[in-house]
């Protein structure tokens, strides 16, 4: 249920005004990466984020995204944008179920480990990166990069060297130079050193452990919510697991039909440089909005003493936990709030 819910809500959230501008004030600046085919491993399954989500190498560190390698470590990530401040941690019940579906559709099927990986041959990206001063809390506990080190907000999401991610969430990292694969367990397990690797000579390429990055908006889905559906018989000869899967196929396309409507216009909207059109995509997404919310209370009225209270409190509490979520997530991805 809900399984693409968070963006319906996190279009919505930007086209009402809650979030602006990831970098209004802020200068942008082009650096040369080097993409690597990084393979990552962990508790021996491997896993590869989304093809706009690579890591990368950047004066000689890897970096990576840090909600991607946070998730892979089953950790919880959020975001303040009031203090720019990103935690890191152990996750709620509704963190868990996210983070279960997100690592089911990043793990790769049927992998085949490479042993060896020539980087000699790479050349260099030029990205546009906005250098940004972030606060970081791991475990409760803050961390500081190294001087002259930062996080990178490269199209609109987060990077954050691998070093300083496995040094500050309690992980051993291990980097494997040879085949540039990156490994590690979920539990925790005492931190080692991570190796510095040598820059090759004919390409400029290094890895060291480096960074993580944070897509921020696009996240995973959620699992079905509610409570299960009993088999017991309600007014009018229907079952309550009848009733509740009426209930929830109409949920289901009810977000669909929202997604596809708000969707096209956050997208239009973050282009969108004329105040003007802004403010009028925004009045069309707040219809659309409300258009959503009327429809959803008109399910739940429809349920309303057919099905057991804490099933209907449990679509509620559910669609409100995802709009929170989908809130921090796309400030996460945007990089402010307002």
């Amino acid at each position: 249920m809900f399984t693409k819910f968070k963006v319906l809500c996190a279009s919505a959230i930007l086209l009402v005004g809650m979030t602006g501008t990831a970098f209004a004030e802020q200068k942008a600046s082009d650096i040369d990466v080097y993409y690597v085919p990084l393979q990552f491993e962990f508790d021996g399954e491997q896993y590869t984020p989304a093809e706009d989500q690579r890591g990368f190498i950047y004066e000689g560190s890897t970096y990576v995204p840090l909600r991607f390698i946070s998730y892979s470590l089953n950790q919880g990530v959020k975001w303040d944008g009031d203090t720019y401040t990103v935690s890191v941690g152990e996750p709620s019940k509704i963190e868990k179920q996210e983070i279960n579906e997100y690592n089911l559709n990043t793990k790769v099927r049927d992998a085949v480990k490479r042993d060896k990986f020539d980087a000699s041959q790479l050349t260099p990206t030029t990205l546009t990166a906005y250098k940004e001063k972030v606060q970081y809390v791991f475990q409760g506990q803050s961390k500081e990069m190294a001087s002259g080190t930062s996080g990178l907000f490269i199209d609109n999401r987060l990077y954050v060297p691998l070093r300083f991610f496995s040094e500050s969430v309690g992980r051993q990292i291990e980097w494997d130079a040879v085949s540039y694969t990156i490994s590690a367990k979920s539990k925790e397990a005492p931190v080692a050193e991570q190796p510095q690797t040598d820059i090759p000579s004919t390409s400029g390429v290094g890895g060291s452990g480096g960074g993580s990055s944070t897509s921020m908006g696009s996240g995973g889905s959620s699992a079905s919510v509610g409570g299960s559906g009993g088999g017991s018989a309600s007014s009018g000869g229907a079952s309550t697991s009848q009733i509740q899967s009426e209930a929830e196929a109409k949920l289901t396309a009810l977000e669909n039909s929202c997604r596809n409507r708000l969707t096209p216009l956050g997208d239009q909207y973050v282009r969108e440089k004329d105040p003007v059109k802004q403010k009028q995509l925004i009045a069309q997404g707040k219809q659309i909005l409300n258009d959503c919310h009327n429809q959803f209370e008109s399910i739940m009225s429809s349920i309303d003493g057919k099905l057991p209270s804490s099933v209907i409190q449990g679509y509620r509490d559910h669609y409100d936990q995802i709009q929170a979520q989908a809130m921090s997530d796309l400030i996460l991805r945007i990089g402010s709030g307002n």
